[in-house]
């Protein structure tokens, strides 16, 4: 039989092992186990990245900031050969 949960690495270095699990695979002491361990990845997002969503605040006009991305970009000219 098998079975999959998440466990927490304890702070003496051992696996939390829940009880239930234990029972459900009928185990007693000194039972062999085979142990596959995957370290689970947080799918939360940081704070650090969550800040970088919303708006800004900016004292130029809609038009200004237009003008201020259009004046930045750069092209190349022709002559450019490979």
């Amino acid at each position: 039989m098998k079975i999959e949960y998440k466990a927490k690495i304890l702070s003496d270095g051992h696996l939390s092992f829940p009880d239930n699990i234990r029972e459900r695979l009928h185990l007693k002491s000194d039972d062999m186990v085979k142990v596959i361990v995957t370290k689970v990845i947080n799918k939360k997002p940081s704070e650090r990245f969550l800040a970088t969503f919303g708006s800004w605040e900016d004292e130029r006009t809609a038009e200004e900031i237009i003008e201020d991305i259009y004046g930045s970009r750069k092209s190349r000219k022709a002559g450019v050969s490979l």
